[in-house]
């Protein structure tokens, strides 16, 4: 990943520099730029050329490239080769079209890999005494091969196995598959000496899904606030193109999706807004919690009543004399156009216990609140104060929300 640009005075590319004070940042407002496009995507276009700054944090979850990260090895799905004879009389029923549900269950089950599961927790707690800590340590190490899943992998016969997958378990209990390298003896080793331990997991990029990114390849520990990295985005035929520039003004890839701008946009705004996510983010900077997933949730729809409204309208009643039905129509129209941004995180202790931690901003589109202008115009002006525009549209915080759930 390039590393970009320290943070300096002056304003290159048309680009605003980022104020030093901030430690925790997303995305600069964008400047026309009049940058030569010919050595980096060929023939300049005729329309203007935009140009950002974007933090290491915002260039993590552009990067289309892969990213590494740990979960859990809790067991593994051992697969069977099939017997010649199994194999011959499939494939006389697929020739005569012979299908009977009886033939299918007994070939599903010949199929079904069999999955071997760790009973053992193998977690000694995170303790601020590190010889307790590393006692633990050492009696799980004495009680693991006692556990069932080693005990029958070290029975296994290589000649009844064609694969062998590891079978990984992320903090939200989400599993996935790991392919083991090299041959049958190598595998049954990877898994004994990994099991319940956290391994590399390789993923495509850091956006597993619509929204979703997974913040365990982010190293937040080195994360350095006056670094930036240069974004510049332009048309080509009709079609928006964006890319991050390196120091030698190449490009080092180029942002597939286009719309992730826009997220990048309401999550700079959301952390300027909202101290809680600030905070969290800190935490994880300063390694004292553990980043999991980012969300941005564009079908939010929380319901708020005229007696437990959000905080800021709770401010914004205060004072006024207002109808019941004036106070309905407002809160009724704060259910639409909702988009929430969650950050999901670790929360570490002193006594080894963990916290699994969500810090959740509700953005509100301030469009939400055309039908309010005519019916109480001044609740909707003093709203309207706190709407911030960029261009994911204009919108302002409408909740911070912030909850724990211990671990079991």
């Amino acid at each position: 990943m390039n590393k970009g640009d320290r943070m300096d005075s002056e304003n290159d590319m048309g680009t605003p520099t980022t104020p030093k004070q901030d430690l925790v940042w997303i995305i600069s407002e964008g400047k026309l730029s009049e940058i030569d496009l010919n050595e980096i995507a060929g023939p300049a276009p005729q329309n203007p050329v935009k140009a950002y700054h974007i933090s290491d944090l915002a260039s993590y979850l552009l990067n289309p490239n892969p990213v590494q990260v740990k979960k859990k090895l809790i067991g593994c799905e051992i697969h069977r080769p099939r017997p010649l004879l199994v194999k011959i009389k499939n494939s006389f029923r697929k020739i005569f079209s012979i299908s009977t549900k009886a033939n299918s269950s007994k070939k599903d089950a010949a199929d079904k890999p069999e999955a071997l599961i760790s009973q053992s927790k193998g977690e000694a707690p995170a303790l601020k005494d590190k010889d307790l800590e590393s006692h633990f340590h050492k009696i799980d190490e004495l009680l693991l091969p006692y556990d069932t899943t080693i005990k029958r992998l070290l029975d296994m016969d290589e000649n009844t196995v064609s694969t062998i997958l590891g079978i990984c378990e992320d903090r939200d209990g989400n599993r996935s598959l790991l392919n083991l390298q090299g041959d049958f003896s190598e595998q049954i080793n990877f898994m004994i000496n990994n099991i319940n331990k956290d391994v590399g997991v390789l993923l495509s990029m850091a956006q597993i899904a619509d929204g979703l990114f997974d913040m365990g390849g982010f190293d937040f520990t080195s994360y350095d606030p006056q670094r930036r990295h240069r974004l510049i985005r332009f048309d080509r035929d009709g079609e928006p193109k964006c890319c991050i520039l390196g120091t030698d003004n190449k490009v080092s890839y180029w942002i597939e999706d286009i719309k992730i701008l826009q997220l990048l946009h309401l999550l700079d705004q959301s952390i300027r807004t909202n101290l809680k996510l600030k905070e969290s983010i800190q935490q994880c900077i300063e390694g004292e919690a553990k980043p999991l997933k980012l969300f941005f949730n564009q079908e939010l729809e929380i319901e708020y009543t005229s007696t437990q409204p959000p905080e800021v309208y709770r401010q914004v009643f205060e004072g006024r004399q207002m109808e019941a039905t004036e106070k309905n129509v407002v809160i009724n129209s704060l259910k639409n156009l909702q988009f929430g941004i969650s950050l999901n995180y670790i929360l570490k202790s002193d006594s080894g216990k963990e916290k699994l931690c969500t810090s959740m901003s509700v953005m509100h589109d301030i469009r939400a609140l055309d039908p309010i202008k005519d019916i109480v115009p001044e609740i909707y002006t003093e709203i309207n104060k706190r709407t911030q525009a960029s261009e994911a549209g204009r919108f302002y915080l409408l909740d911070a929300i912030k909850g724990y759930r211990n671990e079991q």
